[in-house]
């Protein structure tokens, strides 16, 4: 079948990353947070400090710190609302120089700009925080508006959002926002499995196809908007400038149902594979019952990894993980082994 002939032409492996890690670390909110960068608040205010952590795809990626001068935009809601505590919408903050006195990550307001006061009275906020800061060309309303087709564009943005500061008050005034991508990152790693030369493999092509290509990010819910079924449409990824891997950004679904991948090699007569996210359903039922009962997967760790990743129709993960010692974990509830 179709399916098969890619695994014997090539292997490739998808990981949509589920996991992040810490890139900038933030001290505890009972330490000094120095003076010389933050501005001195005004008389009977109380300001809101702001650490920033922020979170990565590349699992192997080395804690650093913020960059000085990087931009986050912020908003300050009223207690478990989505209102905004005016004049607090889109306020620009920025990362400030590094220096002993000061918690690494310390977000500040621009030079000569006023920060964030919190509520004289002692009333409550909420407060959502995203990177990189824009002024109006990708937000509308509080919407920050996604084009998935421009891939260079939305890699380069390195998109984050922060919404787990909650109940903030003038006497609980010093908060982490934690930053994390929104968007699922999708890595295709092709290997030659075939002894196919490598220069037949080169100029390769990955596009995912019938996933949604627009939608909007409400910047206040935290969660996606606006994608219409109108909005599907294919996503060429880009390949990085050494080896063949692809990567890209998608927007999270809950179903990979009707959405393929295919792999075009120029150099091989522009050969076209094709693998559908249901294939493997297929390839399973496609043993006669008897077969079946007593089947078992023989894989390797880079496909049980991609496996591990996939949902049936109704939602539930393919793969099961054992509950007794002694029994292996399965997928489709038939075991598997490692090659």
């Amino acid at each position: 079948m179709k399916d098969m002939r890619i695994l014997k032409m090539i292997f490739w492996s998808i990981a949509i990353t589920g996991t992040f890690i810490l890139l900038a670390t933030g001290c505890d909110n009972e330490e000094g947070y120095g003076e010389t960068d933050i501005p001195e608040p005004e008389a009977g205010k109380v300001p809101v400090i702001v650490v920033g952590e922020a979170m990565a795809y590349n699992q192997e990626a080395s804690s650093v710190v913020w960059d000085k001068n990087e931009k986050v935009g912020l908003f300050v809601l009223k207690e478990g609302t989505t209102e905004c505590v005016e004049p607090y919408r889109n306020v620009k903050y920025e990362a400030i120089s590094q220096n002993i006195s000061v918690v690494q990550g310390t977000l500040s307001p621009l030079e000569n700009e006023d920060p964030i006061y919190l509520p004289a009275d002692g009333s409550k906020v909420d407060i959502k925080a995203y990177y990189p800061y824009s002024d109006n060309e990708y937000i509308e309303n509080e919407l920050y508006k996604w084009d998935l087709t421009a891939q260079s564009s939305v890699l380069k943005n390195n998109f984050m959002y922060a919404d787990n500061a909650f109940s903030v008050s003038k006497d609980n005034n010093k908060q982490t926002l934690r930053f994390r991508p929104v968007l699922s990152e999708v890595v295709f790693c092709l290997k030659n499995a075939a002894g196919v030369p490598e220069v037949s493999m080169e100029d390769y092509r990955v596009t995912v196809k019938g996933m949604y290509i627009r939608g909007n990010f409400n910047l206040l819910t935290g969660l996606f908007e606006d994608m219409d079924v109108t909005d599907k449409g294919d996503i060429i990824l880009n390949p990085e400038k050494e080896g063949f891997i692809t990567s890209g950004r998608l927007f999270p679904l809950t179903s990979m149902e009707g959405c393929s991948v295919e792999i075009t090699l120029p150099n091989m007569g522009g050969r076209t594979f094709t693998w559908n996210f249901d294939d493997v359903m297929e390839l399973f039922y496609s043993l006669r019952s008897p077969y079946r009962k007593k089947a078992v997967w023989v894989l390797n760790d880079s496909t049980v990894k991609a496996l591990r990743k996939l949902k049936d129709n109704t939602g539930n993960y393919i793969w099961n993980p054992s509950v007794q010692a002694g029994v292996p974990d399965t997928i489709l509830n038939r075991p598997y082994k490692t090659s």
